[in-house]
């Protein structure tokens, strides 16, 4: 790969979360990563490198189909249509553009491009850092807000994780995490993080007993210094406080679910309209515009007792649910694209993941599978299952996949 190519892919992932440079268009937020995307994308299909097996060409029609159909129960029938836009938009130009490029130069550039791409976006953001920071003041580089950085940086983490289980740990990237964190004071990272570690200690390749019991008491290590460095550069810091309330909490349950904010309501709205919307869904993005009458459902005033015996004034705002997306990616599939849409979205990612189990210990297949398994669990307390991050993930997976195979014959 020569280095204009190398340093145009960074800039591109780097760009995938760019939401605040967005225009929004009929409740589509049009990002200007789309520009790039879109150009590199008809050029492929017009020199037939964009390939799809039958299955991954199944599962959009599924999805697709679901989607308009659901268009029936439409309150903003133009939010749906565009949704069908972008679905088929995030297929041939997002994970289409994506699974060429890594088919074309395979997992270590893929795996060089990540890592290098969001160690720009820590440096970019650390550089902000002495002209905006305050106690609450989080960095999220252009992403809507620090959650949505944290799980873009999922394929990042994934990458540093596997170098550490190889014993090929750059300590530079052991600075970027802990700048991650600081910058971020993200509790979905501490999450991802948490996820990463135990999904790679338990199901890496090649690590034995030995090896895993010096890697997990290295992690340990890591971990315990990491939070003690954060408390001790700001010890008012959200995640300082985090830790600090879970620990002196009684009831460690409920303190972590307080961390989460309005995410618990949210996932009982969105299960409570799938039951009465099944099988058809009302459409794609119209969930947060048609469940105003569920409010009655939702008790979350626990919560609010919670925060408030802490010390947070707090809002019944903060946790409301209504008007804003679902929460749980299957989840708002279902909500929006019907039973069809949503069992075509499920089924595309369980294929992604198949490509994988299949051949679980052959190259880099592992690596991946950790990376895509985190990425879904993460994204079962988020919303948007339009997801640019996810979808050029997966296409790289596919890309390296057929990389992979290619190689072996």
């Amino acid at each position: 790969m020569n280095s204009f190519n190398f340093f145009f892919l960074v800039l591109i992932v780097s760009l995938l979360g760019a939401d605040k440079l967005s225009l929004s268009f009929f409740g589509v937020n049009l990002k200007p990563v789309f520009i790039f995307l879109s150009v590199s994308g008809v050029v492929f299909l017009l020199k037939r490198k964009i390939l799809f097996s039958f299955p991954e060409l199944f599962f959009l029609f599924l999805i697709f189909l679901g989607g308009t159909l659901s268009l029936l129960n439409s309150s903003k029938t133009h939010v749906g249509i565009f949704y069908n836009i972008w679905v088929v938009f995030n297929f041939f130009f997002v994970y289409g553009f994506f699974k060429v490029i890594s088919e074309q130069y395979g997992f270590e550039n893929i795996k060089k491009i990540y890592i290098y791409s969001f160690r720009f976006q820590i440096v970019f953001c650390l550089l902000l850092f002495p002209f905006f920071h305050t106690y609450d003041y989080r960095y999220s580089f252009f992403y809507y807000e620090p959650s949505y950085f944290s799980i873009a940086s999922i394929p990042y983490l994934g990458f540093v994780f596997h170098d550490f289980f190889n014993k090929k740990f750059n300590l530079k990237d052991l600075f970027f995490i802990l700048a991650l964190l600081l910058i971020t004071k993200s509790a979905v990272l501490i999450l991802i993080l948490i996820l990463m570690f135990t999904m790679f200690f338990i199901f890496y390749k090649g690590i034995y007993l030995k090896s895993k019991i010096k890697i997990i008491s290295t992690g340990f290590f890591i971990g315990f210094f990491s939070l003690f460095i954060l408390y001790f550069i700001s010890p008012d810091n959200l995640i300082s406080v985090t830790l600090n309330n879970i620990l002196e909490s009684e009831n460690k349950l409920e303190a972590i679910f307080s961390r989460m904010g309005n995410r618990i309501p949210r996932i009982q709205l969105v299960w409570a309209f799938i039951c009465d919307y099944f099988p058809g869904g009302v459409g794609g993005g119209n969930y947060r515009f048609v469940n105003k009458d569920y409010i009655s459902l939702i008790d979350y005033s626990s919560l609010i007792d919670y925060k408030s015996q802490k010390g947070f004034s707090i809002s019944i705002d903060v946790f409301n649910p209504i008007g804003l997306p679902a929460i749980n990616i299957f989840l708002e599939a279902f909500s929006e694209m019907g039973a069809l849409g949503g069992t075509g979205f499920i089924g595309f990612c369980l294929y992604i993941s198949f490509l994988l189990l299949k051949d679980f210990s052959r190259g880099s297949n592992s690596v991946l599978f950790i990376i895509i398994f985190v990425f879904f669990l993460t994204l079962s307390i988020e919303s948007s299952y339009l997801k640019l991050s996810l979808w050029a993930f997966m296409g790289c997976v596919s890309g390296i996949i057929s990389n992979e195979k290619k190689r072996c014959i």
